[in-house]
């Protein structure tokens, strides 16, 4: 009886002793895990300096870079970027340019900031893993450019200027004291929105040519349809011509000596029926005449009056026949009131004048 319990209590001292080294153990292992991961941890914190493995910005490999490491190598990126030449193709004509010419900004800080960024998307442990692994992770920043618009708009402008054309309108010319007829030709211009667009976008793409759009511009007549006025003083005569034809020929007085009427290329900016006359010399010649004479039979300017770009000429009626086809105006083109009527309804504003000595 005596020797079972002996047993007994032998057998509960070694299972006693199992426990106790089973704790031991236990308590190593968590000591050893626990201190395994406080050494992790400290990794991690002592790295968050550094990029993770795998990031990229505009395409650069800044896995472990520091914050100075990486800027200084996008930079430098940057800086080859913007240096590229961009040639600009219009109307047969090239211009080179660069994004640094156009004085281009790079947000180089802000797009290291977002890779910095990438590490706080990852909990400590992933970190230390990926780190410890070398295992890259997937992330690719790409660096915002800020173009100047005040420069690429002056750059555009440059073009457009090189390469504008006015349109010609066809019709009649004065060369000197010759008449000479001019074929109406369009002109052309840069499409300037399209053009910006194009521009910016080589600007970012590897092609580093650009044609840019240009555009036809039609005249606004064309020279067979061209109405014009042609004054000849010494025949005191005026034709109405359309294109190179004469469709019209009317006797005119012209200025008398001392009130010459002036020569050279002129057109009408005003057409007056029934006007006023206003005494334009009341000092001088018209000193014995009244301020104004409204419209009726005794007024200078007849029933019809065409003002030309040429100050105090005109176009316009007379009652007095027998000054046609001689010199006896104060400058003035007199017509007879049946002729300028007709003409006066011909013609419109804009018309050119040419008058020839």
């Amino acid at each position: 009886m005596a020797n079972g319990r002996h047993v007994a209590s032998t057998k509960r001292r070694r299972s006693y002793r199992w426990l106790i080294v089973i704790g031991i153990v236990v308590l190593i292992l968590g000591l050893i895990a626990g201190g395994t991961a406080y050494a992790a941890y400290r990794y991690d914190q002592g790295n968050l300096h550094r990029l993770m493995p795998g990031v990229r910005v505009m395409g650069i490999d800044v896995g472990g870079m520091t914050r100075e490491e990486a800027t200084e190598a996008v930079r430098a990126r940057v800086e080859t970027e913007l240096s590229k030449k961009l040639t600009v193709e219009a109307a047969n004509k090239e211009w080179e340019t660069s994004s640094a010419d156009l004085n281009t900004k790079a947000d180089v800080g802000i797009a290291v900031k977002k890779a910095f960024e990438v590490n706080e998307q990852y909990t400590w442990t992933s970190r230390v893993y990926h780190r410890l692994m070398d295992s890259p992770v997937v992330a690719d920043v790409d660096v915002g450019f800020r173009l100047d618009k005040s420069v690429i708009d002056s750059f555009v402008g440059k073009i457009g200027g090189a390469i504008g054309e006015a349109p010609v309108n066809g019709g009649l010319r004065l060369e000197g004291s010759r008449l000479v007829y001019v074929n109406s030709r369009p002109g052309r211009e840069l499409v300037q929105a399209a053009a910006l667009a194009k521009i910016r976008a080589g600007l970012r793409d590897d092609s580093r040519v650009v044609k840019v759009p240009v555009k036809k511009v039609a005249p606004e007549t064309a020279g067979d349809d061209q109405q014009t006025i042609v004054i000849r003083l010494g025949e005191n005569k005026l034709y109405l011509y359309r294109g190179k034809k004469i469709v019209e020929s009317y006797p005119v007085a012209t200025g008398a000596p001392g009130f010459p009427t002036p020569d050279g290329s002129f057109q009408i900016v005003e057409k007056r029926k029934n006007p006023t006359w206003v005494n334009p010399d009341p000092n001088g010649w018209g000193s014995s005449m009244p301020a104004e004479i409204p419209p009726g039979p005794g007024n200078p300017l007849g029933t019809r009056a065409l003002n030309l770009n040429a100050p105090g000429i005109r176009i316009h009626g007379t009652y007095d026949l027998a000054s046609l086809g001689t010199a006896a105006s104060h400058g003035c083109i007199r017509m007879s009131i049946k002729d300028v009527e007709q003409l006066y309804d011909i013609v419109d504003v804009g018309t050119p004048v040419l008058i020839i000595k």
